[in-house]
């Protein structure tokens, strides 16, 4: 159950933004903690109350180690870059490309397994089991999957991604499960896409009719 107001959340909001603006998007960090510890606050089960205990520090921290290694890494490649050939820095390039991809899914198993064990629910302690970079594999073969189906393979990838972060939470020692099938999305997903078409279509058709319009007045 959930019992949290959007006038709450719209002045944590606001708090947020106005401190993000002061400290040049340095107090995000502890905003994203403070919209979380009302969340969590605000969501109960069985009468019992979640509570979070992350701390905007720590995200600030890794965020500093994070940028840390990523400029040290750019700086080690781009040197390398120098003294290769122009179909070896293509290569290079491509393959740094890759890697940002599969490290993007790696953090978002992360961040759950960073924002579980900071759950807490009558007393007992989330946790997450599972390796992140299996699951960034996963997500990023599952991403080529969806660009050869023109994410028409999409709904059933994103299901079983989150199932494999679903089974492999738990709180106290109750583990999570979670089974779904793609099916029912289906018919929303694809009438979704060909509504997506049609109106892109009709978009480039009146941007075209426009730019014609524009070159037949000026001549």
């Amino acid at each position: 159950k959930y019992d949290g107001t959007i006038g709450a959340l719209y002045w944590i909001f606001i708090k947020n933004l106005l401190l993000n603006i002061i400290t040049l998007t340095i107090y995000r960090f502890w905003g994203k903690t403070n919209v979380r510890r009302y969340a969590w606050s605000h969501t109960s089960l069985q009468g019992q109350r979640f509570e979070y205990t992350g701390r905007g520090g720590e995200l600030f921290v890794g965020f500093l180690i994070v940028v840390a290694v990523y400029v040290i890494a750019a700086i080690i490649f781009n040197v390398a870059m120098l003294s290769l050939g122009e179909v070896a820095r293509i290569t290079g390039q491509l393959a740094a490309g890759i890697l940002i991809v599969y490290f993007i899914f790696v953090a978002q198993y992360a961040a759950q397994n960073y924002r579980l064990p900071r759950s807490l629910w009558s007393g007992m302690r989330g946790g997450m089991t599972g390796s992140a970079w299996k699951y960034g594999v996963k997500a990023f073969l599952f991403t080529i999957l969806n660009a050869i189906t023109l994410n028409l393979a999409s709904p059933w990838t994103t299901l079983r991604l989150a199932e494999d972060r679903f089974n492999h939470s738990y709180f106290g020692n109750a583990k999570a499960s979670l089974q779904a099938s793609a099916g029912p999305l289906y018919l929303t997903f694809i009438l979704g896409f060909v509504f997506t078409i049609i109106g892109m279509a009709l978009l480039a058709l009146i941007i075209g009719l426009f730019g014609y319009s524009v070159v037949m007045a000026n001549d």
